[in-house]
């Protein structure tokens, strides 16, 4: 069900163990954390790692690189599939700075885009909502916003 299983902390004798040697068994990837060696809910990680039966884990590029993924090359493509330019008339000033912040990050949480684009935070909801209307942008979890289509503007 999923590319790779990843143990963040297991005792010697624990179900995470089992769990990983079942992910094995259906030839899925294994990452673990590495714990302090003193503490006995990391002997189990630390075995893992040790006897070779897990990749070891300490960031997101392990990850990428372990299971092959194209990160860089998935958003180049998504980049690549962008719409004809939009005439910047059709927005008012402060929908522009905002595109424009957006366009260039892709998704930004609201307080960091209100910095970024300078649009005061007393406007930037409705700056937002009516970008939501125009079906440029889109609310997601946690006050973020991201540009729901790639877009150029001359």
């Amino acid at each position: 069900m999923s590319d790779c299983t990843i143990v963040l902390e297991a005792a010697f004798k624990s179900g995470t163990l089992i769990t990983a040697d079942i992910a094995h068994s259906y030839d899925k990837d294994v990452m673990a954390v590495p714990g302090n060696i003193n503490s006995p809910m990391s002997e189990g990680t630390n075995w893992l790692i040790k006897s070779h039966q897990a990749a070891v884990l300490t960031s997101t590029q392990d990850q990428i690189e372990l299971l092959n993924w194209d990160v860089e090359d998935n958003l180049a493509a998504k980049r690549a599939k962008s719409i004809p330019s939009l005439d910047p008339a059709d927005f008012t000033p402060e929908e522009m700075q905002v595109l424009q912040v957006l366009i260039q990050s892709g998704e930004e949480q609201m307080d960091n885009l209100g910095w970024k684009s300078q649009v005061p935070v007393s406007q930037l909801a409705s700056v937002l909502l009516s970008l939501e209307f125009k079906g440029m942008v889109k609310a997601m979890p946690g006050k973020r916003f991201a540009l729901i289509r790639q877009i150029l503007i001359d």
